[in-house]
């Protein structure tokens, strides 16, 4: 999952250089929730014992989603 958000991202990345802006909005909000499944399945293996996470890599999940919610604030504004 967090393979396609990354191809996700880059693929924004991409609509933002080609000024389409709507697209890059789409593509930020795959990403957003790509990043949100990866995390909840994270958060159901850890509950049911499946696996342990190290608080680093949950973190980092939390930090991805934020900045998902700022580009895609910010691409709001370029719309």
């Amino acid at each position: 999952m967090l393979a396609c958000a990354k191809k996700e991202v880059i693929a924004a990345d991409e609509k933002i250089h080609k000024y389409d802006f709507e697209g890059a909005d789409k593509s930020m909000d795959s990403a957003y929730t790509y990043a949100v499944q990866c995390h909840q399945k994270i958060d159901e293996a850890c509950q049911k014992s499946e696996m342990e996470i190290s608080e680093m890599v949950v973190n980092e999940l939390s930090v991805h989603e934020q900045l998902c919610e700022a580009a895609m604030r910010i691409i709001e504004r370029c719309k």
